[in-house]
């Protein structure tokens, strides 16, 4: 059997592109990491620069740990717990039976206009 050439594609990639990022976002499929490289055209550089900017979570991160001295220990204990509760919420999305219709406009608080 041939060898598949995306792998050497995506070893290319991995060098100089975030597809870690999209393997998360996209499963392992390499096909749609590719894609996504290419799409993004961001380095790995570009991505990092960017997310200790203008991330919103870690710039809160770093506020904690700079200006409050909250210890690395005690972050991860909050990002356990955010996750938790993420997962259950998701849990929740993903398995809980649809409403019923008749619930449609329970709790709108604006009257359609005629």
């Amino acid at each position: 059997m041939k060898p598949k050439p995306y792998g050497r594609v995506l070893a290319r990639l991995a060098k100089d592109y975030d597809i870690d990022r999209f393997r998360r976002e996209n499963g392992e499929s390499p096909f749609r990491v590719l894609v996504g490289c290419v799409i993004s055209l961001r380095t790995k550089d570009e991505v990092t620069r960017m997310r200790e900017e203008h991330d919103p979570i870690e710039q809160v991160r770093r506020r904690l740990v700079e200006q409050w001295q909250v210890a690395d220990d005690e972050l991860k204990k909050i990002d356990g717990k955010v996750r938790e509760v993420v997962n259950e919420a998701a849990e929740f999305a993903t398995h809980d039976p649809e409403p019923d219709v008749s619930e449609l406009w329970t709790d709108i608080l604006l009257e359609a206009r005629a």
